[in-house]
């Protein structure tokens, strides 16, 4: 399963509006708060394997330091790669309840560009999100 940047069902909140890359690929700055959540079905009766893809951020303290947090409980994310695209893996623990399943993830800061001098753009920026990748474990 993927949850996508365009997917506006999935995403709950912390995102601003949906852009697009010079190549059409879709992706979302995450903001104003340090916090932005995504909610999806799956079985969690079963084993899965999740992926986070982001792009970049205007600080390298967020592409190093995320925590993420399912249905309440920390689940420790794996830098696996430190350029772009940047992923980070984890293992998602299994539930008996078929409740859908909320992922929040928590970044270090968010930052206004004014802050750069280069861009006249008030938002307070944290990561840039591509997708969230959901893969079921034989």
């Amino acid at each position: 399963m993927r949850v996508t940047a365009d997917n506006q069902d999935a995403l709950l909140d912390g995102f601003y509006r949906l852009e697009s890359d010079g190549h059409g690929g879709p992706f979302r700055w995450t903001g104003p708060s340090r916090a932005f959540r995504i909610r999806v079905a799956i079985d969690r009766r079963l084993d899965f394997q999740g992926a986070l893809i982001l792009l970049g951020s205007e600080s390298k303290l967020n592409l190093s330091n995320i925590q993420c947090n399912v249905d309440g409980t920390d689940v420790e994310l794996e830098q696996n790669s430190k350029t772009y695209p940047y992923k980070y893996s984890f293992r998602l623990p299994r539930r008996r309840s078929p409740a859908p399943t909320l992922f929040e993830f928590i970044t270090r800061e968010t930052i206004s560009p004014i802050r750069f001098g280069a861009v006249v753009d008030d938002r307070k920026l944290g990561v840039i999100f591509s997708e969230l990748v959901l893969t079921r474990l034989p």
